[in-house]
């Protein structure tokens, strides 16, 4: 199950990402947003959740037919994802929620365990994806230290910083530390043990010839590009490279070796190529 969130300013701190399997951070209007993962883990307060774009189909089409809960897209954009084999629930009255708390559109909150019935109830394929993501495995011998790495979004830049202690990394976004809200209500920082950063490049899509609708900012998921991983206080550059939509990234070192993927939740951005990220040993 893919779920949207939200990662306006105004949607900070959300709940429940910390939860997922894995995190996508990918550009939308002037900000970004989170395509989170869910296999082995769930959330029953994960939100905001907020609309699809054309880049969610094009990487959700490499995972087998997943569930994607949105809150809606444009027409053209819903049925660009259902032409991916992507099955979809949108805002409902059972799963999804609204919170007092907060001014729609950042107030739409979902409950996995519930989509998980609302899927099985229509039919949707629980299949898991075949194989790993990843080939999992330690840190590469060719990386070198790293204590941190600014991704450059175009409209604010994303810090994260090696902390030893927790072997994770630190998220500072908006200026300011990143945080998540958990069960009790109390502000966490957002932390991940494993980061992998790809360069993608960004175009304009837009809806096909005869049908209504605005162009969006995407980012072009096949073909390859640049790659990072970043764990255990380490980094090691590769490349990425992706034939077609209906298969997983592979990673490459700069042997054209496999590039291994230290196990555990990781997060993933989609680094623009021409904005790119700066890292400090």
């Amino acid at each position: 199950m893919a779920v949207k969130i939200d990662n306006h300013p105004r949607a900070n701190p959300q709940s429940g990402i910390e939860e997922a399997d894995l995190v996508i951070e990918l550009r939308v209007e002037g900000i970004t947003r989170f395509l989170t993962l869910w296999h082995e883990s769930d959330s029953g307060y994960l939100g905001p959740n907020r609309s699809g774009r054309p880049t969610d189909g094009a990487i959700l089409a490499g995972i087998e037919e997943p569930t994607f809960v949105l809150s809606g897209a444009q027409a053209w954009v819903q049925s660009l994802i259902r032409s991916k084999d992507v099955n979809m629930i949108k805002e409902l009255s059972e799963g999804t929620f609204r919170i007092s708390e907060r001014s729609a559109p950042h107030n739409l909150y979902v409950d996995t365990n519930i989509l998980r019935d609302i899927a099985d109830e229509r039919g949707y394929s629980d299949a898991p994806p075949t194989g790993p993501l990843w080939n999992f495995g330690p840190m590469s011998e060719l990386s070198d230290p790293a204590s941190s790495v600014t991704i450059d979004f175009g409209s604010s830049d994303v810090v994260w910083d090696w902390d030893a202690p927790t072997g994770t990394w630190l998220r500072t976004a908006y200026g300011d530390d990143g945080t998540y809200l958990d069960p009790d209500g109390e502000e966490q920082r957002v932390s991940m043990p494993v980061l992998i950063a790809l360069y993608t490049e960004s175009y304009t899509a837009v809806p096909p010839a005869g049908v209504s609708g605005t162009p969006l900012p995407a980012s072009r998921v096949t073909g390859s590009g640049q790659a990072f991983v970043f764990a255990d206080g380490q980094v090691v550059e590769g490349t990425w490279e992706r034939e077609s939509e209906d298969v997983w990234f592979t990673l490459l070192d700069s042997n054209g070796e496999t590039l291994p993927v230290p196990p555990g939740k990781s997060w993933i951005s989609l680094v623009p190529t021409h904005l790119g990220l700066t890292i400090e040993p």
